[in-house]
């Protein structure tokens, strides 16, 4: 193993997104990230880590059907040892085209697969995963020794912003309108992860019907996804607005898409929308509509 330098684990991530992507952009699968640690700062070989993790992307975007979306998440656990840092990464897709018994099978034959278990041996990681009725998970534990933190290094400012979000988010409710389960599900996690209480709804006739039977007031945003079948976030949005009702007339409703064109944002504007965020989501860009 090569010699472990001070390393920005999220700057791996970031990079590792864009790299895979760009690999994978005729299979049109979308690889999308969350990462929610403190100490992005950790000591280790980079190039082992980018290999490491990049084999593990490879499997489960190599398993995962066109044109579906998978999502990568990096978590910071507790640790038993003050001077490492424990993180966990997970891979999702929810439309793989393999059952469970394949990948406890792959886990000793696959030949990516079985040089993520020889890495993360050496420094005491473990591979899991399974894949169930909502598509396929793999977990990948390990630990770092950290950066020493001092007041001159703890990313003040991160931490602030991170404070001040949280402090926002305390007591607000936001309802996300999405027809794709994984984009939900990173919604929610992204969201919650910061303090939010997300309710969820797959289509915009189930947005109307339940804005419509929540008390005035209970929602504080609404995420709209613009595309799903049957009723677009567009129309959607134009029906909520029609509600004879005060506290929807003032509702914040921003559009969530992949789409980031100016006529987009004309659109959603025209709508009746209050802005527009692009996927994947960017909780400091939705705190904005709350301040």
């Amino acid at each position: 193993m090569k010699e472990q330098k001070l390393t920005n684990l999220k700057f791996i991530i970031d990079q590792l997104v864009e790299k895979k992507n760009g690999e994978y952009a005729d299979k049109k699968v979308n690889l999308v990230s969350n990462v929610f640690v403190l100490n992005n700062m950790v000591f280790l070989d980079a190039d082992e880590a980018d290999k490491m993790l990049g084999l593990i992307v490879d499997y489960v975007i190599g398993i995962t059907n066109a044109e579906s979306t998978v999502l990568l998440t990096l978590k910071q656990s507790a640790s038993t040892n003050a001077d490492f840092a424990s993180y966990e990464f997970s891979i999702r897709s929810n439309d793989v085209c393999i059952e469970d018994a394949d990948f406890k099978q792959a886990v000793t034959s696959d030949e990516k697969l079985v040089s993520v278990k020889e890495m993360l041996n050496k420094f005491g990681g473990s591979l899991t995963g399974e894949v169930n009725v909502k598509g396929f998970i793999a977990q990948v534990n390990f630990a770092f020794k950290r950066e020493e933190q001092t007041e001159n290094n703890m990313s003040s400012l991160e931490l602030q912003i991170q404070k001040g979000i949280k402090e926002i988010a305390s007591g607000k409710t936001i309802l996300v309108v999405e027809d794709n389960e994984l984009n939900e599900e990173l919604a929610r996690e992204v969201l919650t992860e910061v303090g939010f209480h997300v309710e969820a709804v797959n289509s915009g006739s189930d947005a109307i019907d339940i804005i419509k039977e929540k008390a005035e007031g209970y929602y504080d945003l609404v995420l709209m996804d613009i595309v799903m079948p049957e009723m677009d976030g567009y129309t959607t949005t134009t029906l909520i607005r029609g509600i004879d009702r005060p506290d929807i007339q003032k509702l914040t409703i921003v559009a969530l898409s992949s789409n980031a064109m100016d006529i987009d944002k004309q659109l959603a504007f025209e709508s009746g929308m209050n802005g527009h965020v692009a996927k994947p989501l960017d909780v400091k860009k939705v705190v904005e509509y709350l301040k």
